[in-house]
């Protein structure tokens, strides 16, 4: 079987200023200083693609995922690799 696992962070602007006025119930708990930094970041998806096997799954998705990984592969002329 191939699955597809998709976690993702979306930062929807309105519903982050309506919160943090006091109208919905995690308005205690956003920095806004910090979150004003990411207005206009949108989001971000890290999608793989898998195959489940009987005792095991492989990953198709040979991408960088650590901050290390995407920044080395930044650096590189050709990033068809």
């Amino acid at each position: 079987m191939c699955i597809t696992i998709e976690p993702g962070c979306y930062i929807v602007w309105s519903v982050v200023e309506e919160t943090a006025e006091g109208n919905g119930p995690w308005a205690a708990y956003l920095n806004m200083d910090n979150l004003k930094r990411f207005k206009h970041f949108g989001g971000v998806r890290i999608e793989s693609d898998v195959i489940v096997k009987k005792d095991n799954c492989e990953d198709m998705c040979h991408v960088p995922r650590t901050i290390e990984e995407i920044e080395e592969w930044m650096k590189k002329d050709d990033k068809k690799e």
